[in-house]
């Protein structure tokens, strides 16, 4: 196994930890506090800061990355033709 395949494995593996890491921190924060109905607003809003990342964040940065890269950049020009 090479160093590049197992740091993908670990990334991925650390996301999935996160996400466990995030409901722990959930449930304390609920069991100690209580639950309080406009909690739920953090849907709605985590929702459109989604569709604003997606929509006007990433392209961006996608943009700023890609052309940073000399290779990249001439491999998306010659792809264009």
């Amino acid at each position: 196994m090479n160093i590049g395949k197992f740091k993908a494995i670990a990334d991925r593996e650390l996301g999935y930890v996160s996400k466990l890491n995030f409901v722990m921190i959930a449930y304390l924060f609920i069991k100690d506090v209580g639950f309080y109905w406009w909690y739920l607003l953090i849907i709605p809003i985590f929702i459109v800061w989604v569709w604003i990342d997606l929509k006007y964040i990433m392209p961006k940065e996608f943009d700023y990355l890609h052309n940073k890269s000399p290779l990249l950049s001439k491999l998306l020009k010659n792809t264009e033709k």
